[in-house]
């Protein structure tokens, strides 16, 4: 594990309680304070290709060592390199180890809804360009009801990235989000930052 990730989180909030629930990896991971609970919810990202060719299966431990403490998900842009068989496989293999996956970026790429569908994934993240201007009636005040009534008929979880304002916030809680990550909760911080501000938000009410 030493030098296996690089320490920069961005955490992921529940909107209805104000509490860190997770944390996208922006770089690499690596728990060294181990005062984060068990189970804690850690994001990391994956290039579409990773998956195409099947290169995590003749990965190392590194994934399945931090798995051993931590809820793992693993996010991809949606992408046709992931319409072919070698990449359903690798997949199915992924979720057979326990991994969850996340469609990352949505609504930016690719889009093929049924492809979507029939990777699995249990996350849909809405693309940070859809929220930027959500609170003035923008583009994404359209789009994002739609996104969040897709994401209800495939059973997935919304997150809505890229959340800078307390404004923003309220809005995408409005539509029935119920996680997101952005500015307005917390830049891309060091682990020792990330778990000062989870014990913070996790203080039991007075």
């Amino acid at each position: 594990m030493q030098n296996a990730f690089y320490p920069l989180y961005q955490p992921i909030v529940d909107l209805e309680s104000g509490k860190v629930v997770g944390c996208e990896v922006l770089a690499r991971f690596r728990d060294s304070n181990g005062d984060l609970p068990n189970g804690f919810k850690v994001s990391i990202n994956l290039f579409p290709s990773d998956i195409a060719q099947s290169r995590l299966q003749n990965a190392d431990s590194t994934l399945n060592l931090a798995a051993s403490r931590f809820h793992i998900v693993l996010e991809v842009t949606e992408s046709e390199e992931l319409d072919t068989r070698a990449a359903k496989e690798c997949i199915d293999w992924l979720c057979e180890q326990g991994f969850e996956l996340a469609i990352d970026d949505f609504g930016t790429g690719y889009s093929n809804l049924s492809k979507v569908r029939d990777l699995g994934a249990g996350i849909l993240k809405i693309d940070q360009a859809f929220i930027f201007d959500i609170e003035t009636g923008g583009l994404g005040a359209t789009l994002v009801p739609l996104m969040i009534q897709i994401a209800n008929e495939l059973g997935m979880r919304v997150v809505a990235e890229g959340v800078e304002t307390t404004a923003q916030a309220s809005v995408v809680r409005s539509m029935g989000i119920k996680r997101a990550q952005g500015w307005a909760f917390g830049k891309p911080m060091p682990a020792k930052a990330l778990q000062n501000l989870f014990h913070s938000t996790n203080q039991p009410a007075p």
